[in-house]
Parts: structure tokens; sequence; C-alpha cells
């Protein structure tokens, strides 16, 4: 646990369409816990729409929140000189957002979820940190061409060299830009637990209920990273075992075939997801092979755990640094053969909620603190 002094200033958060995404977003959460701790914060977001009002408003939440820049994918497209521009002009609009908000630059932290915002990092503030929260330049749509992706891992590092600072949510990316950074620090995404953990049973889902124990979940939004293929194979090797994949289906995905122990249900609204968690006796992570994965830093671990749900997962380093915290919680996986006793062993080993001590470092308000005493310290070094 960070045990460093704990103030929380003013926080600028620059980042994208993070606060209206499906599902939340780490930048949200960090926004809300900064909150939670008692420190204010201005989102500065890259709106989607480039006539909306860039004007600084309070939401119900606390929060502030301004638009800065017309389009979120300008910065990687342009010629250098329009995107320097671009970022000229969100300077602006952050400076007058925060004279509307009553803060000043000066004693202002920006924490910078994107990494074209690498200018910025010389200008005034209390500190200039980068939360690096993926591989950038492992995104698919970037990785398939190689000029966007050398132009990503070129700024990307110019950004981390920029500031003063640097979060990163996995062990990957740490090795990855301790190169290029003056100071950077392992700091993995974190999970609410007032969301995940819950006395209330709720109603057995349909869903799960026709499903044969022990039951294995998938659940999230589904998207390509992660392996169905697996899923499906487990369901045929294991029929004593009941798997569900659970979430809203994303663009291009391509489910296995249902068939007596594998079910897909569609997204599961927060008022029956009690009834979820409940239902489920092992979650399941299922990571393809690629370097976006291994450089991941899965939520749906984090929340499991939250829920009392033992994890299995594929073995990614992150997952390895969780699993040396939590042996008896989750359970890893190379091939086929290691999944089937992971899952054995995930199922014998039932359900157990985390102890406070436990779950208080997982959390969201325990990683604001950790950026507060990171903030401290290099504002205290620049001031001496």
């Amino acid at each position: 646990m960070d045990t460093r002094p704990v103030t929380f200033p003013d926080l600028c958060i620059v980042g994208g369409l993070q606060l209206d995404a499906p599902g939340g977003h780490p930048s949200k959460s960090m926004a809300q816990a900064w909150r939670e701790c008692g420190g204010r914060v201005l989102y500065a977001e890259i709106p989607a729409d480039p006539w909306r009002s860039v004007s600084p408003a309070a939401m119900p939440d606390g929060l502030w929140r301004c638009g800065v820049e017309p389009s979120y994918w300008l910065p990687r497209t342009w010629p250098e000189c329009w995107r320097r521009r671009q970022v000229a002009a969100g300077v602006r609009r952050i400076d007058r957002a925060l004279d509307a908000c009553g803060m000043r630059r000066a004693s202002t932290a920006f924490l910078y979820c994107g990494w074209f915002w690498r200018e910025m990092a010389s200008l005034a503030g209390a500190a200039h940190v980068y939360d690096c929260i993926d591989d950038s330049a492992a995104f698919p749509h970037i990785a398939r061409h190689e000029w966007m992706r050398r132009r990503v891992e070129a700024g990307e590092a110019a950004m981390v060299a920029a500031v003063q600072a640097t979060l990163a949510v996995s062990p990957t990316l740490v090795d990855m830009h301790r190169h290029a950074a003056t100071r950077i620090e392992l700091a993995p995404n974190g999970v609410d637990l007032a969301c995940w953990r819950t006395d209330a049973t709720g109603a057995l889902p349909e869903s799960l209920a026709v499903l044969p124990r022990p039951r294995a979940v998938l659940f999230g939004n589904l998207q390509d990273k992660l392996d169905y293929a697996l899923v499906a194979a487990l369901a045929e090797a294991m029929p004593h075992v009941g798997f569900a994949i659970v979430g809203p289906l994303m663009a291009g995905v391509v489910l296995p075939a249902a068939r007596q122990n594998l079910r897909w249900h569609d997204g599961v609204p927060q008022a029956t997801l009690a009834g979820w968690m409940h239902g489920m006796d092992v979650a399941l992570v299922p990571l393809r092979d690629t370097p976006f994965n291994r450089a991941s830093c899965p939520l749906k671990v984090l929340e499991a755990l939250g829920a009392g749900v033992p994890v299995v997962a594929s073995r990614i380093p992150m997952t390895e640094y969780w699993q040396a915290r939590f042996p008896d919680r989750i359970f890893l996986a190379d091939d086929m053969a290691g999944w089937q006793a992971a899952l054995s062993k995930a199922c014998a080993a039932g359900r157990r909620a985390l102890s406070t001590q436990e779950a208080q470092p997982l959390t969201w308000n325990a990683r604001a603190r950790q950026l507060a005493g990171i903030i401290h310290e290099v504002s205290r070094g620049a001031g001496a």
C-alpha cells in the first residue's frame, strides 16, 4: 500500500471520449476516484462533435468537463505542423476552462490519457504525468500499417520523455517505456468494489439456470481480443461444466455455436448484475496471444475478485503479477491442458470475498493516492 504523504491538488485529466464510454473507462474511474478523495477535477476531452461547446460544464458527480479538440483522430493523421497547431488551440481552451472553474494552471496537475499531448508537458503546472494504459502502437488498426505504428511509437516515446512521470498499468508497459521515462511506476487499473461486491443474491438469470454447475462465465464487452474458440473447446472437453459468454457483441466478432453446456447472453443491466455474479462459480479471462494483450491490464480479473469469484485467465505479465498476490483466487494457463487443470482448481477453490485489507490496494482510490504521491514528490522536486 502506498504510504507517501497524500494531498489532492486540482487535477486536469486530458483524454478522449472516455466519460461516455460504455461500461466505463480507466480515465473516468480515475476522475471519480480523485473527486472521492477530495480533489477537484477538470476533464478536458476531445469531443466527437467538432461544433460542441468547449465551455466548461459542471457534471452531477462534481467533475468539470470541457472540449478541447475538433477530432480525436487528427493528432494521429495530420502533418506535424497542423498537429502542433491543434494542441496549441487545446491549451488555450484548457486555460479558459481552468479559469472558469477557479483553478490556476501553475498549481494544477495534468494527467494525460493519450500520447499526443507532449507539447503541454513543457507548460506551467504542478506536475505532468502520462497515464499509459495500453500499447498504443499494437492496436490492430494501427499495427497493420507500418508507417502508423512507427509514428505512434515515436510519438508515445516523446510523450514519455516530455512528462515528469509515467504511470503504466502493466509490467510490459513499464519495460517498454523505461528507457525514455524520467520516472515510471507500475500502477495497475483498479476496481470499483461498490459496484462488484454485493450482499444481495439477486434473481438467477435463466441463461445461467439452464446450465450445469459448476458454471464458468466470460463476461464483459465481447471484443476480438478474447479467445472464444478456447471457450468452445473447453465446453466440448468438459461437458459437466456449464459455460456462458455474457456481454454486448462488438462488430466483427463471431461467437461459437451454442451447445447444451454453452450459452451466450447479451449485455447485462446493472440492476441484474448481482444475480449473474452470484450465479457463476468461476470467471474466465481467455486472451488471444497478441502484443496488445501481453501489455494489457484486464479489468475483468479485478472485477471478479471484487465479487468473490475465482478467476482462470491467460498467462500474461499482469495476470502473473496478480496471481502472485492471490494464488488461491487466480489460476493461470497457457494451453488447453493447462486451462482444464486451472478450471478444475478454481472450481475446487470456491468463492471467497476479499478482506478489506486485501481489497483496498486494488481500488481506484488507491491508484489515485499513488498518483497524488507522485505529484507531491515531482512538484516538491521542481520547487527545490
